[in-house]
């Protein structure tokens, strides 16, 4: 957002200061490990093809491929359909119309500042009968994720003679009393404080409380002291990732994301295993399940799989092998009354362990195929260890964002709101620079 936000109000003539608490080689964060996944309204697959990239940096798309995507058109009552599902109704509407109204125009902006978009065919479509199929209304993602996005936001600052002042984090708003106006920060520079005025107004663009384990455990709830905190969102993470911060390198791969394809059982430790077969390790993105991103375990049989998971600390084998047993009866009730039921992870396929004559709890309703088969590339039968961290974040967005939020809405939000904070800045800025003249004037 403090990007976005810079960069309009320095085009639109004002003076910018953005100050950043972390130091150079470590600033960016969540913006640097995201895989830049941008929620808009589209009208289907022509509108986004003018400005659509292949991985490789080429414009445009073949003919070929583009015969073979399935999307849909994302309108703007489906976006607002999924903000209301996933906050549980809770999202300020004001904000939420803010979101979705401005968001193609956002994609446009960003495009004709130098961002190169691509279809995001890794994350959110599957190659089903030989088509594409997108899925769940993200579509696109910058070319070169995260760190992309940052390079090209410090690039932006420099061309509008941004300055920016690292290791510096603002600890207090300045304020005009008789006014009522915020005039500025004062911030901790170099173990000194300095104040910054602002005639225009300050654009806050923050994390909230969810980097501390207490706060997270106080107002969260039970167990949420548990899970590591980046600054980032919950999201399933690799347990054999960096404690303290991320990796720069291997970025957002940390994320494990195929658990609705296969299992995810949890232990009391706060981490948990995923299991698949080999039917299923197909669907799995490689660039987070590779064997040099994260550790993979192969066996060939259950037993095997769950003796070394005991060294890895699963605490109840006989449990790990009685509720995989369990699940597989339920899948299997569940084909034996509905055998005509496709397998498809581009929709919600229906594939259930919930039958007449079998229900397990907590149920799946989706793609829930049995574990059986011999696990990947010929090893034998199945499994991948992963420990999994939930990580937590909610920033400054006033009320949209409750419980959770529609992928690609955040960096969105982001964008949008930074753009118009910073016009209203740099107009109030201008109409300060004004009056103040017109007073001078008078004094002559």
């Amino acid at each position: 957002m403090q990007g976005s936000a810079a960069t309009t109000a320095a085009k639109n003539r004002a003076r910018v200061a953005l100050v950043e608490k972390a130091p150079e080689d470590n600033a960016g964060r969540n913006t640097y490990f995201t895989p830049a996944g941008f929620r808009c309204c589209f009208d289907g697959l022509p509108d986004l093809l003018p400005f659509l990239y292949q991985s490789n940096g080429t414009k445009s798309l073949s003919d070929d491929l583009v015969k073979r995507i399935e999307m849909a058109p994302y309108t703007k009552e489906d976006f607002h359909a999924d903000i209301n599902r996933v906050t549980k109704g809770r999202a300020d509407p004001v904000l939420a119309n803010v979101l979705v109204d401005n968001s193609r125009d956002a994609i446009q902006w960003l495009v004709g500042q130098g961002a190169k978009f691509m279809l995001s065919f890794n994350r959110q479509a599957f190659n089903v009968d030989d088509k594409s199929k997108f899925w769940g209304g993200m579509v696109m993602n910058m070319i070169g994720q995260g760190k992309e996005l940052f390079k090209l936001h410090n690039e932006w600052t420099r061309k509008t003679s941004v300055t920016i002042f690292y290791c510096s984090p603002a600890i207090e708003l300045l304020t005009d009393d008789s006014a009522g106006d915020i005039t500025g920060i004062k911030a901790l520079q170099h173990g000194r404080y300095r104040r910054f005025g602002a005639s225009g107004g300050v654009v806050l663009a923050s994390g909230g409380f969810q980097a501390s384990p207490a706060l997270r455990s106080k107002y969260l709830g039970p167990g949420w002291d548990l899970c590591a905190s980046y600054g980032c969102h919950s999201v399933a993470w690799d347990a054999n990732s960096p404690v303290e911060e991320g990796n720069h390198t291997i970025t957002n791969q940390y994320t494990k994301s195929g658990y609705p394809l296969g299992l995810m059982l949890n232990t009391p430790q706060g981490i948990a295993f995923q299991i698949w077969d080999a039917e299923q390790a197909k669907w799995l993105r490689i660039e987070e399940y590779a064997d040099d991103v994260t550790q993979n375990i192969r066996t060939n049989t259950l037993d095997e799989l769950a003796d070394k998971l005991v060294a890895k600390g699963l605490k109840d084998k006989a449990q790990f092998l009685a509720t995989i047993s369990e699940y597989n009866e339920a899948v299997d009730a569940f084909s034996r009354e509905k055998p005509h039921h496709k397998f498809d992870p581009a929709i919600r396929d229906g594939m259930s362990t919930q039958s007449q004559s079998r229900q397990i709890m907590p149920a799946k309703s989706s793609w829930a195929t049995s574990l059986k088969t011999p696990f990947y590339r010929r090893r034998g039968h199945h499994g991948n260890y992963i420990h999994i961290r939930r990580t937590g974040r909610r920033a400054i967005l006033g009320g949209l964002l409750w419980d959770n939020y529609p992928g690609g809405s955040g960096l969105m939000m982001g964008t949008v709101l930074g753009r118009i904070a910073r016009k209203k800045a740099a107009a109030r800025a201008e109409h300060v620079r004004k009056g103040s003249s017109a007073h001078q004037r008078a004094q002559l």
